[in-house]
């Protein structure tokens, strides 16, 4: 389900030379990755890395019992960041250990940040840009490492870089459509890191 969708995003780049370039870059974001998988859980520990990954399976899976009505409400209820949490949560409900899935759900998250940010690159600065910036994205060290780490950092960036480029298209054309899901992502946004809104309404404003 997750390739299919992220063949359905890269149809949205027309051009079929550009959506090659993308498919190649994404191929080596992709094997890079899961060199990083084999290093980081064959030969070290995800904590080494993010301790707060142990976090998000614990609530997670404590949210999931919850559901499931074996256990009392946990107190992270009483938040509202914690989003990421219930993707943990629903995928607990059904595997109980929710990493793997998670590992794998931020690895397509990154290649698909690749794709978004070569869209605003290209919106705003040209096609060479837009080729760099992807590549940046794909090969970045930070970028790989939480893209195969349970947390929400990979998830985070892809929706500010989806945010920033609903805004820029805005600028040029305002549409519902767009307005819409600016809307819904600026929610999630807020579900994950709530002052990261300040700074992506701030910088569209000065923009």
């Amino acid at each position: 389900a997750l390739l299919l969708l992220t063949m359905w995003i890269l149809s949205r780049v027309k051009d079929v030379t550009q959506r090659g370039f993308l498919l190649r870059v994404m191929g080596v974001a992709a094997v890079l990755r899961a060199a990083t998988i084999g290093l980081v859980y064959g030969l070290f520990s995800p904590m080494i890395f993010a301790p707060d990954t142990g976090y998000y399976r614990v609530q997670g899976q404590a949210v999931a019992r919850y559901w499931q009505g074996v256990a009392q409400a946990p107190d992270i209820l009483d938040r509202w960041q914690i989003g990421y949490v219930y993707l943990n949560a629903g995928v607990a409900r059904f595997l109980d250990d929710p990493t793997w899935a998670m590992v794998v759900f931020n690895t397509f998250v990154a290649l698909w940040t690749v794709i978004i940010a070569f869209l605003l690159a290209r919106s705003c600065f040209g096609l060479v840009a837009a080729r760099i910036t992807a590549v940046l994205v794909a090969v970045f060290p930070s970028m790989i490492l939480w893209s195969v780490l349970n947390i929400r950092d990979s998830l985070t960036t892809m929706v500010v870089t989806a945010v920033v480029l609903l805004g820029v298209r805005m600028y040029q054309q305002t549409r519902p459509r767009d307005m819409l899901l600016f809307v819904l992502g600026l929610l999630v946004l807020s579900t994950l890191r709530d002052y990261m809104l300040v700074l992506i309404l701030g910088g569209l404003f000065l923009g």
